[in-house]
């Protein structure tokens, strides 16, 4: 049946379906959105990072990382699925200090205008009559344990904050925004196509190679400096995967533009100085 609608109570997200470890699909990450909006018409006030918002009816002032760590999502993929839902005309975002305002379209259709008491009094009974029963441990219940076990040591990616603070606190030599960058080009797997599972290693990683090149560049200027960047960066270039070499080619190019810019390129100065001359 398609016409009509229900009246989804947000207490389901209390309910142990819901909460089952595991990355949503579009949908649910679209009623996900649907049920974190704010649902009063009186504006809330929120702080992030001593700045203060308000957040309307139909509002949400999650970051990106915040949904993306909800969904079990790469901040990539979850920027692509809010861009899409822009295209569709179903939300609109806006950057804020600290954050992303997003607002859904025609909020008023989702959202009946009957207090929201009367709702729940109904469906709470309902989510509650779904819940096992706990005096008897059936098969469902003990895979729902297995499933416990073998998720408790997921990966979740790290929000760049999370990488700079490590980086910080350890005095590591790396770029956070390349680090995340280039796991994110490749979905969080390394150059042999497995999966990370401790990003603090990798950066450890990071923080080896970076202090191996700082020590081959230390004496080196203008193209004997470019030079020796490339070759270092292209050593395990054949082992990487596509969208990670294209990153690569990105980053080297970025390094190339700095060096060009803070005056560092020796022989472009003095191309420069002829052909003023």
């Amino acid at each position: 049946m398609s016409d009509g609608w229900i009246r989804l109570y947000r207490k389901i997200q209390k309910n142990h379906l819901w909460k089952e470890p595991r990355k949503f699909s579009r949908a649910e990450a679209w009623l996900d959105i649907l049920m974190e909006v704010r649902w009063s018409d009186e504006p809330g006030i929120v702080v992030i990072k001593n700045c203060v918002l308000t957040c309307n009816r139909g509002e949400s002032l999650y970051s990106l990382d915040t949904w993306a760590k909800r969904w079990g999502w790469t901040k990539s993929a979850t920027r692509r699925f809010l861009d899409l839902l822009k295209k569709l005309g179903q939300i609109d975002t806006q950057s804020e200090t600290h954050t992303t305002r997003l607002r859904v379209c025609n909020y008023e259709a989702y959202q009946s205008e009957d207090t929201q008491s009367e709702t729940g009094m109904n469906l709470e009974r309902n989510a509650n009559e779904t819940q096992a029963t706990p005096t008897e441990e059936s098969k469902e219940s003990k895979e729902r344990k297995k499933v416990k076990k073998t998720t408790k040591s997921k990966f979740t990616p790290p929000t760049l904050e999370e990488v700079q603070a490590y980086a910080t606190e350890k005095k590591y030599l790396i770029d956070p925004q390349a680090f995340c960058d280039y796991y994110e080009a490749a979905d969080w797997h390394d150059a042999k196509g497995k999966p990370v599972k401790n990003w603090k290693r990798r950066v450890v990683t990071w923080h080896g190679r970076e202090k191996k090149r700082s020590a081959s560049l230390k004496d080196l200027t203008g193209e004997a400096r470019l030079a020796e960047q490339k070759r270092l960066y292209e050593l395990d270039y054949d082992t990487l995967t596509g969208e990670q070499r294209d990153f690569l080619s990105g980053y080297l190019g970025r390094l190339t533009m700095q060096q060009a810019l803070s005056g560092k390129l020796d022989h472009l100065r003095e191309g420069a100085t002829r052909c003023t001359g």
